[in-house]
């Protein structure tokens, strides 16, 4: 069963960070915009539900060939550069960091089991994968490594009127304290972006 309440997400020894900075020792929960990032060019926050403060920026490139985005830390610094990988039987997104080196690929039916799954690379560069386990676009799911620990939940909002008019939901995310929130946001952006391709 995939469900886990966001509340009893237990801390993660040794933490799971792409960029250790990022990393917090209590849980953090995130507002991400269903389909925000689906519109080539279209720029958004990630924000802190706690406080409404942004934690991460997102930016699309307009006529994008290859879709690409680009996310940035709050303090402008850029994280990961997202983009379609082309030849792929499956759509693959592939991010590189700042020096462009690729930390994280995420590919729809990448292997049996779960529907989405990616492969990343932690600061220590060691190889790590991890999958959702549950219907993004349900009720709720969670994002786990491949043993089965618990990174982070993901919950949705009551879809309002406004929300429906613009076609979009929110949902949230909350990360578990030790896990890098730059590193969930960039997979929730991967995994809603080949949903989103598969439903057209």
């Amino acid at each position: 069963m995939f469900h886990t309440s966001s509340n009893t997400l237990a801390p993660v020894n040794p933490p799971v960070a792409v960029y250790p900075h990022m990393v917090r020792n209590v849980p953090v929960t995130l507002t991400l915009r269903e389909k925000a990032w689906s519109l080539s060019g279209d720029d958004f926050s990630i924000k802190d539900a706690s406080n409404n403060q942004s934690v991460l920026k997102v930016k699309g490139k307009t006529m994008s060939i290859h879709d690409r985005k680009y996310m940035y830390d709050a303090q402008g610094k850029m994280l990961y550069n997202m983009a379609d990988k082309m030849i792929a039987i499956h759509k693959t997104i592939v991010c590189e960091g700042e020096h462009g080196k690729e930390i994280l690929t995420v590919k729809n039916k990448w292997s049996t089991g779960s529907k989405l799954k990616g492969a990343f690379l932690d600061h220590e560069d060691k190889e790590r994968t991890i999958e959702l386990r549950g219907d993004m676009f349900g009720t709720s799911a969670n994002i786990t490594l491949s043993d089965g620990t618990n990174l982070a939940h993901i919950s949705r909002k009551v879809i309002t009127v406004a929300d429906m008019a613009a076609d979009k939901q929110t949902y949230h995310v909350t990360v578990a304290p030790g896990v890098d929130p730059s590193l969930i946001a960039a997979v929730c952006v991967c995994f809603d972006e080949i949903e989103n391709e598969e439903d057209k």
